[in-house]
């Protein structure tokens, strides 16, 4: 549970976790073998399972440069906000769990650019609650060229005094080859301790869920099916009762 607190970013703390080499190589090696996720699926599916409940709203953060767009002529920094509830299956496991969120993820036209548009610029989606929890996967981040540039750390980019916008935020990124999932939150609101239970639940979580796409057999989700007028229940009935489907075959 949370206290009361000011929610700045002078009192947020932040904790890193580490998944090794062996297990990230896994992960990007394995991830669209079962059921065509990417790594953010995955990311995003170990999160809600994680937290342990049955569903988790979440702000995802995105570079904003997936719409149609033509930026050749823009310079700057880009970014896509939007919300998303995630709604685990009353089962929990990872195979449900992996579909769930890639076909949730699927949903959303454009990454979520339209979102912004719609709240920002014609006010209709003003009233939508912000989430507690914000969440952004930024993909490889690496050193180019001779090596002479080197990630660091440069502190804080907001005035310290401001609010935070989330009481939890969750960046995650592919460094050196490795996955570094930092999580930061108001340190005067919940202790330590509970975020640390959280980040050891989410990497064990995370090797759940790669151990299950190693070996879980190939099948399409709902996502797969845009045109298809079937709920997810629905679509999975159709897959069991017809194991062949496959390209040959398409719904």
């Amino acid at each position: 549970p949370w206290r009361d607190g000011a929610n700045r970013y002078a009192d947020a703390a932040t904790v890193h976790c580490v998944l090794d080499r062996a297990a990230t190589s896994r992960l990007v090696a394995d991830t669209s073998r079962a059921y065509g996720n990417d790594v953010q699926d995955v990311l995003l599916a170990a999160l809600a399972l994680a937290t342990g409940q049955a569903s988790l709203a979440v702000e995802l953060e995105g570079h904003g440069r997936d719409a149609d767009l033509d930026l050749s002529r823009t310079v700057g920094w880009f970014t896509a906000r939007y919300p998303l509830l995630l709604r685990m299956p009353a089962s929990r496991e990872p195979g449900g769990a992996l579909r769930a969120v890639k076909d949730a993820l699927r949903a959303i036209p454009d990454r979520g650019v339209g979102y912004g548009v719609l709240r920002y610029l014609h006010g209709e989606l003003a009233h939508v609650a912000t989430p507690d929890l914000c969440f952004n996967y930024l993909g490889r981040v690496q050193a180019e060229g001779d090596g002479a540039w080197t990630l660091v750390d440069a502190g804080g980019g907001r005035a310290p005094a401001n609010r935070r916008r989330h009481r939890l935020d969750v960046n995650a990124a592919l460094i050196d080859g490795e996955l570094r999932v930092d999580w930061t939150w108001p340190a005067d609101a919940i202790d330590r301790d509970a975020i640390d239970a959280l980040a050891a639940r989410y990497v064990a979580t995370l090797r759940l869920l790669i151990d299950h796409l190693a070996h879980a057999p190939a099948r399409p989700t709902l996502a797969d099916a845009p045109l298809a007028s079937l709920d997810a229940a629905q679509f999975d009935a159709l897959v069991a009762a017809y194991p062949a489907l496959d390209d040959a075959y398409p719904l």
